[in-house]
């Protein structure tokens, strides 16, 4: 990282290779035929375990906001119209892939973290659950399946 500069630059040096790996991940997507979303979860994997990225207040809040503005934008490109038809054809579907999600989320929590309190083990199962949607969601948008009848159930 720089060094003497700051928080500040280190933030900027890793907004920097935020951009650059998402840039990389468009390409190779687009190059491969898969979603890009498997190529972010390769350079998230490598920037840090490389250690090439130093965790801070400004990164968290970051992620937080770029989260929010994730989910938003998912919900402004749902019709209502087409989720009112879809909701009964998908009803098993969608309850299968909130609720297994949810319990293994729910179920790891104590696996991995003995002693959890049950309130936490909620938040981590509805972390895990509100996760698989937005990404499945995220790959059938990159697919240009985000309108058809399957995505419309999730």
């Amino acid at each position: 990282m720089a060094g003497g500069g700051g928080q500040a630059i280190d933030d900027l040096f890793a907004l920097m290779l935020y951009w650059v790996a998402t840039l990389l991940s468009a390409f190779l997507a687009k190059g491969t035929r898969l979603s890009p979303l498997v190529f972010y979860l390769i350079f998230g994997m490598v920037l840090a375990n490389a250690k090439l990225v130093k965790r801070s207040e400004f990164l968290t809040s970051f992620a937080e906001v770029c989260i929010t503005v994730v989910f938003f934008a998912l919900g402004l490109e749902e019709n209502v119209a087409h989720f009112k038809t879809g909701i009964r054809k998908a009803w098993g579907i969608a309850s299968i892939g909130a609720i297994v999600p949810f319990a293994i989320g729910y179920g790891c929590m104590f696996l991995f973290w003995p002693g959890t309190n049950s309130k936490v083990a909620l938040m981590g199962g509805l972390a895990v659950t509100a996760t698989a949607v937005s990404l499945t969601m995220i790959s059938l948008k990159a697919e240009g399946l985000a309108s058809s009848k399957p995505a419309i159930g999730i």
